[in-house]
């Protein structure tokens, strides 16, 4: 086998030559019948020559692709976000990029444009105000990562979320979902979120922000309150109804533990400095 691999790696450097049957990996050398080598997994139609062309193609499919899913996800979670949720929970996964990679590239991407619309504009429509220096403090870790990291910062607030859909659902679902799954749910909305509150920009910058947050919440309110109804529906209108309060008063309370905890930790810190 490795001799024919050998024969056939050979033969692709004679410019026209090809074995009698396939196509030769240029990658292992492996005789290929289809899109992909079945030995590799390299695409049968790499070229087998850097151009200027590909080049350049690689770069802009490696920005604008990062991994296989993004578009499909990001077109999914802004008109049904609820079937996103339920397609990857349910083990449909390879349309979708998976939830955390999903956030990453979404911020990497709102940095982008926000960073153009800030040199183009001058105004700074950042989530967090850079207003830290290279001399700032911080007391430990966490305090760190809350103050730079906007993804570990939408990790921590859809905790609670998540944690109330558990409570409050947990027990109304067929499928008797666990925490894990619904802060896959959380993930995506918190997505969806950054990618609306990115489309209400040109009303903040042409009307007010007071319009802005007011257009933000309402949409994000119209996709939650259909997002919860689709993925856990209740054929009761009086159940349904208490457990969306059930839910709010757990995400309240969860929201006011975990802020609690933040203080008393920063402020331990704060006084040991």
């Amino acid at each position: 086998m490795n001799t024919e691999k050998q024969r056939n790696a050979e033969a692709i450097e004679i410019e026209g030559t090809k074995p009698d049957e396939g196509i030769v990996c240029l990658n292992c050398g492996a005789v290929c019948h289809s899109k992909f080598c079945p030995e590799c997994g390299q695409p049968t139609s790499t070229p087998p020559r850097i151009t200027h062309t590909s080049l350049a193609m690689t770069v802009a499919m490696s920005y604008a692709r990062l991994t296989p899913g993004f578009w499909p996800t990001l077109i999914g979670l802004l008109r049904a976000p609820w079937k996103v949720i339920a397609d990857y929970v349910n083990g449909k996964r390879i349309t979708y990029s998976p939830p955390v990679t999903m956030l990453i590239q979404t911020v990497l991407y709102v940095t982008l444009i926000l960073t153009v619309i800030k040199e183009i504009t001058g105004v700074d429509f950042s989530f967090i105000a850079d207003d830290s220096t290279d001399e700032t403090i911080y007391a430990n870790w966490i305090e760190r990562a809350l103050a730079e990291s906007d993804v570990f910062v939408c990790l921590v607030t859809v905790t609670p979320i998540a944690l109330a859909g558990f409570l409050t659902y947990r027990k109304r679902s067929r499928l008797r979902y666990n925490f894990a799954e619904f802060m896959v749910g959380a993930i995506y909305m918190a997505n969806l979120f950054i990618i609306v509150d990115i489309l209400c920009i040109p009303i903040e910058k042409l009307i007010s922000d007071t319009v802005s947050d007011l257009v933000l919440y309402a949409v994000m309110s119209f996709y939650s309150l259909r997002t919860i109804s689709k993925a856990f529906p209740i054929k009761s209108r009086w159940v349904r109804m208490r457990c969306l309060f059930q839910m709010t008063l757990l995400t309240i309370i969860g929201f006011a533990i975990l802020c609690g905890l933040l203080v008393m930790l920063f402020w331990h810190q704060q006084v040991n400095v």
